[in-house]
């Protein structure tokens, strides 16, 4: 008798098979290890997964790293604020204060291990804003996912594949978010041009650790719209420096 063909969606891809099992160690070690011992578990597992899975090991390596970041500051309630380092913190104010000025704005995030973080930040500015993302198809792992993300009164997602969606934030005034990996590379340029706004290209990225507790950095630049040529080679010269020296932390799976 020929068993039946399973549907595939009950089949997920390796990969997202894989992080919802790094998530799910993250989520159980979270509760009961030190931050610093959490970390090296889940960047030695990450790595193996990446070896596992045949993949290089470094993006593995940085967003699970990322991950286990984010889980432990939202479970044990620590304040990103509390782990910028003064210079960082000083820049944070400078684009806090920038973009307060302002009733709309384009920002895009580098795709840097800890971002899921940097959203916290972002939620303290005044702008509503809408984060551009890509979910996953498996739905154990979207699960996982969205129990990650910011919930905040001023901050919604939509799937950067429903068009109408966005539209409708825009239409509504509000302010745009990315992640720069998504495949929109041109489009915060153009979008930023036709509606005349700035644009803030940022990241928030690990400093080395000189204690258990992990420390960030925050760097920023602000663009604005002078053309499409002009405009695209400023915000490429800008996300290519903050990867550029933050190497580590870069995200960046094979296609």
């Amino acid at each position: 008798m020929r068993l039946p063909r399973l549907s595939p969606a009950f089949l997920p891809p390796p990969s997202e098979l894989a992080w919802y099992a790094i998530l799910r160690s993250i989520r159980r070690w979270a509760r009961d290890l030190p931050e610093e011992e959490l970390l090296k578990r889940i960047e030695r597992l990450s790595a193996t997964v990446a070896s596992v899975c045949g993949r290089s090991p470094a993006p593995f390596v940085a967003m699970g790293r990322g991950l286990a970041q984010t889980v432990y500051c939202r479970l044990h309630r620590v304040r990103i604020l509390d782990r910028l380092e003064p210079a960082s913190l000083v820049r944070w104010e400078k684009f806090q204060k920038e973009a307060a000025r302002l009733p709309r704005a384009v920002f895009v995030s580098a795709h840097l291990g800890p971002f899921q973080l940097q959203m916290d930040l972002l939620a303290e500015l005044p702008q509503q804003l809408f984060f551009l993302y890509r979910s996953y198809r498996w739905a154990p792992l979207a699960r996982e996912m969205e129990a990650l993300r910011l919930k905040a009164a001023r901050f919604r997602y939509v799937d950067v594949r429903r068009p109408r969606e966005i539209a409708k934030e825009l239409l509504n005034g509000h302010s745009p978010a990315f992640l720069g990996d998504l495949d929109t590379t041109h489009f915060p340029v153009r979008l930023a041009i036709r509606l005349n706004l700035p644009l803030f290209v940022g990241g928030l990225y690990n400093l080395p650790r000189p204690s258990a507790k992990s420390f960030f950095g925050l760097d920023y630049d602000r663009i604005e719209p002078n053309g499409l040529e002009t405009t695209g080679r400023v915000y490429a010269a800008a996300m290519n420096r903050l990867i550029r020296n933050n190497l580590r932390d870069w995200v960046h799976f094979e296609r």
